[in-house]
């Protein structure tokens, strides 16, 4: 099996690098600063494919690799111009740039918690579980945004119509918000009001920089007292569009609210050419229903887990599905 060379690059490098991921290499550096590796494999002396994480200490002591938060998977991203044609030696192509990747990230993170999330384009993970991560496959829900307007609206449940349907009697409108205080506001109410922790300082890089960049779209919901109630924010990149952000006014909400918001994008970036409207995960029980209501395939990705043995059997009292 042919060996590739991967190694980290420093932001003078990272500067220089064009090419087609979630987000551009600058702004995901400019966003997550020194946390986050972007590491570039080299094949006869030129770059042929990136890959990028985030590392983070957690428990004051411990390394955790991980995507970086808000975005939705870690991209392998080929920049080789000359793939081979051949479906074997293509496969065997596949099989070596995954196999050197998991020995970089075994050599360079051996006593880290390492927990990352595939794009869903990604199949073939058998190197990594050859080199002993746990593969676990995580679900999305994803709407063909090319079919007709009626055949997706069709595919909904019929408490989902009636939501919007709602929404929609009682004077709701939606606008596309220009002012990204106001996800902020939402998202970070939510995030209190369930009493998840959350770095709030990220949270609004995140969504300053990306939405300052035309990267993020934001949708607010007005009732018809002209009161701000709902936001969600949308990441959109080529022909995708990622459900990343939501949240609402919990002294003025409406059951209608987010699934209005969010029928509204599906119409919109679908008038506007895109492909894919991802939810972006849908692995926790009482999110999933509610995405599944949206009748969208699902589409599985892969989850790489690997942890120090003593700690992986820690980590199994807390995270047995993923350890």
């Amino acid at each position: 099996m042919k060996k590739f060379e991967w190694q980290h690059l420093n932001i003078s490098e990272i500067n220089k690098i064009d090419v087609k991921a979630i987000l551009p290499f600058w702004l995901l550096y400019d966003i997550y600063g020194d946390n986050l590796k972007i590491l570039e494999c080299i094949e006869d002396g030129k770059p042929i494919a990136y890959f990028y994480y985030y590392r983070r200490t957690i428990f004051k002591f411990f390394q955790r690799i991980q995507n970086p938060l808000f975005i939705p998977y870690n991209e392998i991203i080929l920049t080789k111009k000359d793939l081979p044609s051949n479906k074997a030696k293509y496969n065997s192509f596949i099989k070596n740039i995954t196999a050197s990747l998991a020995e970089f990230i075994n050599h360079k993170n051996k006593n880290s918690i390492i927990t990352l999330t595939l794009n869903p384009l990604i199949t073939d993970t058998q190197t990594f579980y050859w080199s002993n991560f746990k593969v676990i496959p995580y679900y999305t829900y994803q709407i063909d945004l090319r079919e007709s307007i009626e055949s997706i609206s069709r595919n909904f449940s019929p408490e989902k119509r009636n939501l919007i349907k709602k929404a929609e009697k009682d004077g709701l409108q939606v606008v596309e918000e220009n002012n990204y205080d106001v996800l902020k506001t939402f998202v970070t109410s939510t995030f209190e009001r369930k009493n998840k922790s959350f770095d709030s300082k990220l949270v609004s890089e995140f969504i300053q920089k990306t939405h300052s960049n035309n990267l993020l779209k934001i949708y607010t919901c007005i009732d018809n007292n002209n009161e701000k109630i709902a936001s969600i924010g949308l990441l959109i990149s080529d022909k995708t569009v990622y459900y990343i952000f939501s949240g609402f006014n919990s002294k003025n909400k409406h059951t209608g609210s987010i699934s209005l918001l969010i029928f509204h994008a599906i119409k919109e970036f679908r008038e506007k050419g895109f492909h894919i409207f991802d939810f972006e995960g849908s692995m926790l029980q009482d999110v999933e229903k509610n995405f599944r209501e949206f009748g969208g395939d699902m589409i599985p990705y892969y989850s790489l887990n690997k942890a120090p043995l003593l700690l992986e059997m820690i980590l199994k009292i807390f995270q047995r599905n993923r350890f």
